[in-house]
């Protein structure tokens, strides 16, 4: 006697319309289960407790105190991609692969979903964790924003960037479970990623990089002046933030159609995955478009006309120039200037004095990242441009702030130009009393200008430079001058503004010497340098 068995379904084939609503629920729960499983997995919190130790210790640097948020909202991208991006791709492979794993591949035929909505109830699970890295980056850059001294503008395309990342390593890692068996894969494929993206930041600088968007993310643009950045008001940028962002979201869609369509061949994950594809070449090439003429010629006129772009505002007798979005700080240097003027007679206090903010704008025209060959700087043209604003020598303010140096920088040329009138671009040697004076002056201002003066001085292991925004040169002050400044910082502050106020004519000569300042000032002088040789000081 022959039995016949019933006919084993097709898990492609077209299900009943019951069994449809029958598979939408069972996704439901399967993709709720892998969520919650792929949240309070072990890895995932550590990679949640670590990525908050790096972006708490990231708010507490230099970098922040006063951020440039169109700066600032780039700062969590590199540290969501390798925390919870690795932690999504890692897991979400391990997830796919557990059946195979535990040895339960075979039973999986008997359950009412088929492969195919297996694989998006894997990648439906990749959400939640994308909402909290979008919760997290939200309050971080929310934490910038409110900070006293926060200017500029927060790009949402630079926020989302961090959440589609995470979807999209967490993708690639369903897709490797659905190619490959082996558990190494995802976590090698990472290590390399981490490579590739660690290499680029500190291998290739960012005078010198090529377009790199084509990875997941990219560094920084703006930044610190001391090492080769500077932070471009909104206007002037070109980081095609946009473009970037469709091209992550079509490679998204291809990586998921491709996972999906693993073993089927259905028309509309075809037609998705060309869609897909279309978006991320187009997208891409898009990316390495050079920017606008009209940006190229704003950030040239920047550089050399800035007060073409700016807005001064007047406290008592010195006017204030800023780009758009950095009027908040003017405050804050206001309070550096008038520590300066404080200290020196009245008469000079009073004089009309300006501080205009510069940039020197990288060369748009080269490339499209916003860190091109920055051009020199130019002096000339920044005199020219103060005679025509009826600002005439301008002190240079850059647009970093709040990290002691920029503080004491500008201090530093406050006092040379009480001293000696002579406007932006002076590079040499203070020495002897002037020197000492001016470090002084500089040094009293503020208590950030007087811890930015150690720091300085700590990081230079002789003499410091008073630096014009970071552009390099700077009034240089001998390591023998700056002895002398410390030795009058632990003096009653009142006592020497008296004695600077009764001396002043003296100690501001250029032919006074660092003896003559010490006797009139009631310090010792510090012992001669033995390879001084003759200076030539300002």
């Amino acid at each position: 006697m022959t039995q016949t068995l019933p006919a084993r379904p097709n898990p492609a084939a077209e299900p009943p319309a019951s069994d449809r609503a029958a598979r939408r629920r069972a996704l439901t729960h399967l993709s709720r289960f892998e969520a919650a499983r792929l949240i309070r997995h072990p890895g995932t919190v550590l990679a949640l407790v670590v990525l908050l130790v790096v972006l708490c210790a990231i708010t507490d640097t230099r970098t922040v105190h006063f951020p440039v948020l169109q700066d600032a909202d780039q700062l969590a991208q590199m540290p969501v991609a390798l925390l919870l991006g690795g932690t999504a791709l890692i897991q979400s492979n391990l997830a796919v692969l557990r059946s195979h794993r535990h040895g339960t591949a075979g039973t999986l035929d008997v359950l009412v979903l088929p492969t195919r909505w297996r694989t998006a109830a894997h990648l439906l699970a990749l959400v939640p964790l994308a909402m909290v890295t979008a919760l997290i980056v939200a309050v971080h850059i929310v934490y910038l924003a409110t900070r006293t001294g926060a200017v500029g503008t927060v790009s949402l395309d630079e926020l989302a960037t961090g959440p589609v990342v995470v979807l999209l390593f967490g993708a690639v890692g369903v897709l490797l479970g659905r190619v490959t068996r082996s558990v190494v894969v995802g976590p090698l494929l990472m290590v390399v990623l981490t490579a590739v993206a660690l290499l680029t930041v500190s291998l290739i600088a960012p005078s010198s990089r090529k377009p790199d968007w084509f990875l997941p993310f990219t560094a920084s643009s703006g930044g610190d002046p001391l090492y080769g950045t500077v932070s471009l008001p909104v206007n002037l940028m070109t980081r095609p933030t946009g473009r970037h962002l469709v091209y992550l979201l079509g490679l998204l869609a291809l990586i998921t159609t491709a996972a999906l369509m693993r073993g089927e061949r259905r028309r509309g994950l075809l037609v998705a995955g060309a869609v897909g594809l279309a978006v991320t070449v187009a997208a891409g090439v898009a990316q390495t478009l050079p920017p606008d003429a009209s940006i190229v010629a704003a950030r040239s006129a920047a550089t050399t006309r800035p007060s073409s772009q700016q807005r001064c505002q007047r406290i008592e007798n010195v006017a204030y120039c800023t780009f758009p979005g950095f009027s908040p700080w003017v405050t804050d240097w206001n309070t550096v200037v008038r520590g300066v003027l404080r200290r020196v007679p009245d008469q000079l206090a009073a004089q009309p004095l300006a501080v205009r903010q510069r940039i020197i704008a990288p060369n748009a025209s080269s490339q499209n990242t916003g860190s091109g060959v920055a051009p020199p700087v130019p002096v000339a043209q920044w005199h020219a441009d103060d005679v025509a604003a009826d600002t005439p020598d301008a002190l240079t303010a850059g647009t970093w702030w709040g990290d002691g140096w920029s503080e004491t920088g500008l201090a530093g040329r406050v006092a040379y130009e009480v001293i000696s009138r002579s406007g932006p671009g002076v590079s040499g040697e203070l020495c002897q009393s002037r020197g000492v004076l001016v470090g002084w002056l500089a040094a009293q201002a503020t208590a950030g200008t007087k811890a930015g003066l150690r720091a300085m001085a700590d990081g230079s292991g002789g003499g410091v430079a008073f630096t014009e925004a970071g552009f390099g040169g700077g009034l240089y002050l001998p390591a023998r001058e700056l002895a002398m400044v410390w030795t009058l910082l632990d003096q009653p502050a009142d006592k020497v503004g008296g004695l600077v106020l009764q001396h002043w004519d003296k100690l501001s000569a250029r032919t006074t010497t660092i003896e003559q300042a010490a006797a009139l000032l009631g310090v010792p002088a510090p012992p001669a340098q033995g390879s001084d040789g003759e200076q030539q000081c300002l």
